[in-house]
């Protein structure tokens, strides 16, 4: 049984975009996803908003391993990303999302 282990990572966070409020975010602490890669070339190439592991995480197979009674209460939220991947630094841009990688100024 896959087993997750979640914090509060922050309460009623507002978004630098101004879409709103997050009144909880919660934040996996143990390693039950395990290793996964960002895309199919195991880089940073065209970001958060075009990675495989984004769409995943949101509707794909690693969502489907969240019980139902979290899944149905999870809400989607718009956050500034860099989009530009690759290691350089871009100019962000939005993305909506209901599980997200924290940034590095999150960690």
């Amino acid at each position: 049984m896959l087993k997750f282990i979640l914090v509060i990572h922050g309460l009623i966070l507002i978004f630098a975009d101004g879409s709103g409020k997050a009144g909880l975010t919660f934040e996996a602490t143990n390693n039950a996803l395990a290793l996964q890669r960002i895309n199919a070339t195991n880089t940073h190439a065209g970001g958060w908003e075009k990675s495989e592991l984004r769409g995943r995480l949101n509707t794909g197979d690693l969502w489907s391993l969240l019980p139902c009674e979290l899944q149905s209460k999870v809400k989607s939220v718009t956050k500034m990303t860099d989009n530009l991947g690759g290691g350089k630094a871009g100019t962000p841009s939005a993305t909506t999302d209901k599980v997200f990688l924290l940034s590095m100024t999150e960690v």
